[in-house]
């Protein structure tokens, strides 16, 4: 059976979701009990407050919702993004020049690599550096090749690099 390597989106949608599930039976029960405060207060033995139980739940239950929606918020709008540069844009072709560590992302102790690839614009003479995605594996000798990179014509700095056509296949095991 063949495994697929696993992208940063997966990881992303995968936080979301579950901060998005622990967090909204909290914020709900908080709000439950913010409704029916005078069942509470009437029903309570001993000598502790329970009206600060509401604020903690709802509190407790929206930060945590919010930090699991902002997550799949910043998915979606990164995946729109790339499909709009990659449906609507222009495709140039860029040229590898150098295979670096993204030393600010560590995975399990070992950093991705980032290729970096440079496009001559052949009107402006202005030269256009792109970034890729972080690879989780060494991608090899790539210097020199030509990638494909979708761009927006109006704001260079949307860009998308294809590395589908310069990567081999992978297969983790």
């Amino acid at each position: 059976m063949r495994k697929k390597a696993v992208n940063s989106y997966f990881v992303q949608i995968l936080i979301g979701v579950i901060f998005t599930a622990v967090g909204l039976p909290f914020l709900f029960i908080g709000i439950y009990f913010a409704l029916h405060m005078p069942w509470l207060t009437d029903t309570a033995q001993g000598t502790g407050d329970v009206r600060i139980l509401p604020l903690i739940f709802t509190l407790l239950g929206g930060i945590i919702s919010v930090i699991g929606l902002a997550f799949l918020i910043w998915v979606i709008r990164k995946k729109r993004a790339i499909k709009k540069v990659i449906q609507g844009g222009h495709t140039v072709s860029a040229v590898i020049s150098e295979i670096s560590i993204n030393y600010s992302v560590e995975v399990n102790g070992r950093n991705p690599y980032v290729i970096v690839c440079q496009y001559q614009d052949p009107v402006t003479g202005i030269l256009h550096i792109f970034r890729s995605g972080n690879i989780m594996f060494n991608p090899g000798d790539l210097t020199h090749r030509e990638v494909s990179v979708f761009v927006d014509p109006q704001n260079f700095n949307h860009y998308y690099v294809d590395l589908e056509s310069v990567l081999p296949e992978v297969e983790m095991h």
